[in-house]
């Protein structure tokens, strides 16, 4: 049974401190693109309609997915044409 993500603090690169802010967690690594991140994707980051943006309404704290599509787009470039044909529009 694989092990869960393990979310790690990253320190500020200028004060090297760590903060509390939700963004500066690093989960896990990008080792491929999910359905959800191709639409993602696709929707160019907008989250109007987006059934995260419903999933997230009543949470405190919000859709990290935008974050996640530009850390794939950092380390495996973009999704294959295959995925993006997979995903409804």
């Amino acid at each position: 049974m694989p092990k869960a993500a393990t979310i790690y603090a990253e320190p500020c690169p200028e004060t090297h401190e760590i903060t509390d802010d939700f963004d500066a967690f690093v989960i896990g690594t990008y080792k491929r693109w999910s359905a959800s991140a191709v639409e993602c994707y696709l929707r160019e980051g907008r989250c109007e309609g987006c059934y995260y943006e419903r999933f997230f309404a009543d949470k405190p704290y919000e859709c990290k997915m935008k974050l996640s599509v530009e850390q794939l787009l950092d380390t495996l470039g973009k999704p294959r044409s295959q995925l993006l044909e997979r995903v409804p529009s």
